[in-house]
């Protein structure tokens, strides 16, 4: 793989297909831009390095995996009208989830949302053992760890 400074998060191969004939919609846009190339879509700064190190970048491993996977499959819904299999729903589906879990943003979203979520479960957990075991606990202390 190229280890550019700006990295795709999802393949040009995979971005190629949904930019012809040309024109696509950004999140929160309702009127679609002329894109002409993957060339500067879905990329960031070093993504398959981050936190991992170089000889074992396990992100970049886990997503070529998945596309070696379903490759075949893309390939069979764009070039014949034969339905897939179960296993090649079941296969593409993991495709889908992975693309859509490589964005960055969502990559975000998720973080924020799971430490938002962790946050309520420390304080209800404060608050029984205060209220049920009269505990003495910390304001500003995580409770669970």
């Amino acid at each position: 793989m190229k280890t550019g400074k700006k990295q795709h998060t999802i393949p040009r191969f995979y971005l190629n297909q949904f930019i012809h004939p040309g024109w696509v919609y950004f999140r929160g846009s309702r009127e679609p831009k002329r894109v002409q190339s993957a060339k500067s879509q879905a990329v960031q700064e070093f993504y398959y390095s981050q936190d991992t190190d170089e000889q074992n970048n396990s992100l970049d491993s886990l997503n070529t995996s998945i596309e070696s996977e379903t490759a075949p499959i893309l390939r069979k819904l764009l070039t014949t009208k034969i339905s897939l299999t179960d296993t090649d729903k079941l296969l593409f589906s993991y495709f889908i989830a992975n693309l859509a879990l490589r964005v960055p943003k969502i990559i975000r979203e998720m973080g924020e949302s799971t430490l938002e979520a962790l946050e309520q479960v420390d304080s209800m957990a404060k608050k029984i053992m205060q209220k049920l075991y009269k505990m003495e606990i910390e304001e500003n202390q995580p409770f669970i760890k």
